[in-house]
Order: C-alpha cells, then sequence, then structure tokens
C-alpha cells in the first residue's frame, strides 16, 4: 500500500488528453459486440481507472493538463462523469487542477455543470497560482492557464514566472512545443521559454505519446489516458510524480483499457500456408503477453496492480521475401487470414481484435536483375527506386496526387492523411503491382 505519511515527499498525478466520449478511427463495424462495447467506452474506463488511482494513492493533488472532453460541447455524459470523479477524489482529500486545451477550450465550459470545491479551473486572461499547503507546511505551488478558444495561435508560456517560495513549482500548459514533432500547432512554446520561468515541472498536454522532453527543467507530457487509434501504440495512462526539486521523478502508470500495437511477421522461411498462420497466431500472443507483463510491472514502484487492459487492437504487418508473397496476394487470400484470426481471437479475454493484415513482403524475384532489364518494366522500377531515395519527391507526389480527398472536411475527420512511412510503403505497394501487371503483359 502506498504511503501516505505526512514526512512523505511531495506526491502528484499528472495526466492529460482523456478525450472523453471519442469514437476511435479504424474500427470495423463487423466486430464483435463485446469488443465494440469495450471501444465505445474505453476513455471513460481510463478516467475511472484514473480516478481509483488517486483514491488509493493520495496524492497531494491531480493536475488535468487539458482536452479533458473530445469536442467543445463535451457530451453530457463526459461533463458529468468528469463532476463525480472529481467528487470521489474530494472524498480521498485530493486536489484537482484542470487546465483547457484546444479541444475543450475554456469559453465551451458549461454553466449548467459545477465542479466540486476541490478543483480549481485555470482562467484564461493570466496565469492562476495557487499554493499546495500539507499539514501548514507549502509543499508546492501550482500555475495554470487554460485556452480561451479552440485556436490558440499565442504562446502562453511566457505568461509564467515563478514565485519567490523555495518549493516545487509545477506548470500546467495545453500546448506545441518546438522540441516535439507535431502537425496540429497550439500555444506554440519553446524550451527555452518553458526554462525562463524558473519552474521546476511542466506539466503539459496536447501530445498523445508519453514521453520526458527535458531534465532540466522536467518537461513532461503523460500522452492520452487512452490511445485512439493504431498509431497511439502501447502504454497509456497517466505520470505520477514524487520528489523534492531536485530529485523529482516521473513514472508512467498504466490506464488504458485498450491497447493498440503494430507487429511484424517475416514470411522468410515459411514455406507454406499452415506455417504462416501458425506464426501470426503466435505474434498476436506474444504482443498481448508483452503488454499484460509491462502493464503489471509499470505498477511495482507504488505497490498498486494496474488494471489490466479488457484487450488489444492489433494491426500485423507481413515482411521479408518468399515464395507465399504470390499466395497473399491473390484474391481472397488475406480476407481468410483475417477473418480466422478474428474468430478466434476475439472472444478470448483479453481479447484481441485484428484490426488489419499488411503486406510488406516481396517475391523471391531478384530486383536488382529486374531493375537492368531493359523494357517498360524495368524503366517503372528505376524510377520507383529513384522516388523511395527520394522523401521529399515522395511527398510532394502523393500529396497532389491525394489532394482531391483531403480537401473534403468529412473525409479528414474520418481518417488521417498518410504519414511519411505510409507514402513509402504505398508506394513499395505500386511498384510491387506494376511489376505483376506489366509481366502478365509480356
Amino acid at each position: 500500500m502506498p504511503s501516505t505519511s505526512p514526512d512523505r515527499p511531495l506526491r502528484f498525478i499528472h495526466a492529460a488528453d482523456l478525450h472523453l466520449d471519442a469514437a476511435f478511427k479504424g474500427i470495423a463495424s463487423d466486430a464483435p459486440a463485446s469488443v465494440r462495447t469495450t471501444l465505445q467506452r474505453a476513455t471513460f474506463t481510463a478516467f475511472h481507472r484514473l480516478v481509483e488511482l488517486g483514491c488509493r494513492l493520495r496524492p497531494d493533488f491531480l493536475v488535468l493538463a487539458g482536452d479533458i472532453y473530445n469536442q467543445e460541447d463535451g457530451s453530457l455524459k463526459a461533463q458529468l462523469t468528469l463532476r463525480d470523479g472529481c467528487m470521489r477524489l474530494r472524498e480521498a482529500g485530493v486536489r484537482v487542477f484542470i487546465a483547457h486545451g484546444n479541444h475543450d477550450p475554456y469559453s465551451s465550459r458549461a454553466a449548467s455543470i459545477t465542479l466540486p470545491d476541490n478543483v480549481t479551473v485555470f482562467g484564461t486572461d493570466a496565469v492562476d497560482v495557487v499554493e499546495v499547503p500539507r499539514n501548514n507546511d507549502l509543499v508546492a505551488v501550482v500555475h495554470g492557464i487554460s485556452h480561451a478558444t479552440a485556436r490558440e495561435r499565442k504562446s502562453l508560456a511566457r505568461k509564467f514566472s515563478r514565485t519567490l517560495h523555495d518549493t516545487v513549482q509545477v506548470g500546467v500548459l495545453h500546448c506545441t512545443l518546438d522540441a516535439v514533432a507535431s502537425a496540429d500547432i497550439y500555444a506554440p512554446a519553446t524550451l527555452k521559454e518553458l526554462s525562463a520561468t524558473g519552474l521546476d515541472y511542466w506539466a503539459l498536454g496536447h501530445i498523445h505519446e508519453p514521453q520526458q522532453v527535458s531534465r532540466t527543467p522536467l518537461v513532461v507530457y503523460p500522452g492520452s489516458t487512452q490511445g485512439l487509434h493504431i498509431n497511439e501504440q502501447g502504454l497509456h495512462g497517466c505520470m505520477i510524480l514524487e520528489g523534492d526539486r531536485h530529485t523529482l521523478q516521473a513514472e508512467l502508470f498504466p490506464l488504458a483499457s485498450v491497447v493498440w500495437k503494430k507487429v511484424e511477421v517475416d514470411i522468410t522461411g515459411h514455406e507454406t500456408a499452415e506455417r504462416l498462420d501458425d506464426a501470426l497466431f503466435a505474434a498476436a500472443d506474444n504482443a498481448l503477453t508483452e503488454s499484460l507483463e509491462a502493464c503489471d510491472a509499470a505498477g511495482k514502484p507504488w505497490g498498486i496492480t494496474p488494471a489490466a487492459p479488457e484487450g488489444m487492437v492489433l494491426r500485423i504487418t507481413l515482411t521479408g521475401r518468399g515464395p507465399l508473397d504470390t499466395l497473399l496476394r491473390a484474391p481472397g487470400t488475406l480476407t481468410d487470414l483475417l477473418e480466422r484470426l478474428r474468430e478466434s481471437l476475439a472472444v478470448q479475454s483479453p481479447f484481441i481484435w485484428i484490426k488489419d493484415i499488411e503486406l510488406a513482403c516481396r517475391p523471391d524475384a531478384d530486383m536488382d536483375a529486374q531493375r537492368r532489364r531493359p523494357d517498360l518494366l524495368g524503366e517503372t522500377l528505376r524510377m520507383a527506386l529513384a522516388l523511395q531515395d527520394d522523401k521529399d519527391a515522395v511527398a510532394t507526389h502523393f500529396s497532389e496526387a491525394l489532394a482531391p480527398m483531403f480537401d473534403k472536411p468529412k473525409l479528414r475527420k474520418a481518417i488521417d492523411p498518410p504519414d511519411a512511412a505510409e507514402l513509402l510503403h504505398l508506394l513499395e505497394e505500386a511498384e510491387l503491382l506494376c511489376m505483376d501487371m506489366l509481366e502478365a503483359d509480356q
């Protein structure tokens, strides 16, 4: 049981990007009802686990660094869930600090929902500064500010500054940091700006991948409490912080009820479909086992066993070279493999839902020899190779080709534009398709 001694070091929890009531991307409607239900409630499950952690750990406070809701007009269910969770934390003696982000800006707050008195919601005009006492001693000072609107483009970090107190001082901000790659720029900030404030810890939100950006000052994104799509892989949860100004450490504590993961299966050496089938099942089982073991290990420093994931959503990519490549590209083969995996794995507990199977494998053909051919096929393969070596050209070519699709707002909401790795994969698939078609014409 974690220590609640009055003499223990400062301890607090940092979470962000809860996105309560968010819809999951890329889950087929033919998933079993039990899988769909687990996914639909996953963001709420992660929040309930966060509240339970707070009640058990009894930290000095809990920070929520923005995007608690998934949209400006957060659903009533999401708002009431937040209120009820904060009430439970109040009963456990845990203070809560909330900074609003771009998905849930301060202007969208529902006047009809009253949060309990253990909650401080940071405003937008200036940085609010709150002292956190414990047994008449000051253990921390928390600074925070919210996004006024969904399109906050100015730097809010410049508004922060340290007070004279010689104790841990925490900045709470939903922002895009220059040291972290992001396609969406909101409340842009630089590490230099954060360092200049003199604060000891920056509790940031907006980036969904858990990461420590800097040690001095300690700058951390806890990641989203629940991964929302296949590119948000691995364990997701919150950060637990403990220590003084010089020893403060952040540790990830898992909360997500569904884990997303990508795995690769090499077809090299698999001469039959039966051997490959065995390898696919083994890869899925290994992926789940690794996630369960990592989840269990993350709770050991605190003497708390995290709630295990209820399931995993998996993408399998077939790599390598071999004679099975031809079979795998035949109509119906991948569908048959996918259905077989789903029928067996989706009904177990925890479930494994195979989102899709991607082909990144190659035939046994000598590609270098094929590129040296003096015909149209050789010329096509040489052009493809030249493109693969020029990532900027690939991005430009595909951006122009896909522009008519992604100019449509509804489509952009449904799917994300392909990233650099996905574009390269599309090029490789096009290369193989051209080879099949041109060989057939010979």
